[in-house]
């Protein structure tokens, strides 16, 4: 009964890594046909679309984005907040915020504690990205926060809102701050689950929004 357990799970995780090969071959097979053929990235999209809906309804708790499968939240967190990210982060110019966003979840998925700390590298990939692009950047800034006062700065045309600014240093200084030193003397910083699935879905909501803007 073991020797059968375990093949069947050998069987599945072959199926399913051969899925992820297939789909990311087409992905990246697509762009490079991008200029020759208008319809091959849409036509992909359509077709990770319909994956994504059969492991729904399959109930497999998995999702597949940008090249991986990776296990699913809850469906309105796919649809509203997760797809439209990944979507986002297709362009080559997202790389290293679509390589961060992922170790985030993969290191979730592992219940490592460091996944939050991810989640927030990955924001402040975008963040920096856009204060580069927009040619914001002075050379002079020294962390996350004084690239949001790039963004906030009303010199620059307010990219952002004073409070949503706010919002953003709150993230930074409670989410990503604890993680980024050493504990010293004190108990390491901890994130109960809950907190870290939070902490993931708001980097990638942020993330989606700021994209969107630029």
């Amino acid at each position: 009964m073991e020797g059968s357990s375990w093949a069947a799970d050998t069987f599945l995780k072959m199926r399913l890594s051969l899925v992820e090969l297939l789909f990311r071959f087409a992905e990246e097979r697509a762009r490079e046909l991008a200029s020759a053929v208008p319809d091959a990235v849409r036509l992909v999209a359509r077709a990770v679309d319909e994956l994504n809906s059969r492991l729904r309804h399959a109930r497999m708790d998995l999702h597949y984005h940008n090249g991986l499968l990776q296990f699913a939240r809850d469906e309105l967190t796919e649809t509203r907040t997760a797809e439209p990210c990944w979507a986002v982060l297709q362009d080559s110019k997202w790389a290293n915020v679509d390589r961060e966003l992922k170790e985030a979840i993969e290191h979730a998925d592992a219940q490592r504690q460091d996944a939050a700390f991810h989640a927030a590298k990955a924001l402040e990939s975008a963040i920096k990205i856009i204060s580069d692009d927009r040619g914001w950047s002075t050379g002079r800034e020294r962390g996350a926060a004084n690239y949001i006062d790039n963004l906030v700065s009303q010199q620059n045309g307010r990219f952002l809102a004073p409070w949503e600014g706010d919002m953003l240093k709150a993230y930074f200084v409670h989410v990503r701050n604890p993680h980024g030193h050493g504990a010293g003397s004190q108990r390491p910083p901890a994130l109960t689950p809950h907190q870290t699935s939070w902490a993931i879905e708001t980097a990638m909501a942020w993330i989606k929004n700021l994209v969107h803007r630029s």
